[in-house]
């Protein structure tokens, strides 16, 4: 999902966020109201209800791609902003909680 390697699948080692539904005639009221939910392996809602919160992240990706961009790149912000491209770049210092952000691995 997305490039995610981890995501869009049950199976071992993946990471799921899964909506449980019962099956009723109306399905548009069905889906506004999972019975159970899971969160990251975590059943969060039971019955409708939920059992407790968890705090999400924020999910990066650095794909590969051609490094040859860089220096056009480099040239589009320095015309454009009259600053380095660098400076743009949200370091994980700056954060006050840098675990809420999450780098996964990305496929082709």
């Amino acid at each position: 999902l997305y490039g995610f390697q981890d995501r869009g699948q049950l199976g071992a080692g993946s990471v799921a966020d899964v909506a449980v539904y019962k099956l009723q005639n109306d399905k548009a009221g069905m889906f506004r109201n999972a019975a159970y939910v899971f969160k990251d392996g975590n059943l969060v809602v039971r019955d409708g209800k939920v059992s407790h919160y968890t705090k999400g992240r924020t999910l990066r990706v650095r794909p590969e791609y051609d490094r040859a961009i860089n220096s056009r790149l480099d040239k589009y912000y320095d015309r454009l902003y009259g600053l380095p491209r660098s400076l743009f770049e949200v370091q994980d210092a700056a954060l006050p909680n840098a675990a809420a952000f999450a780098e996964v691995p990305c496929r082709q």
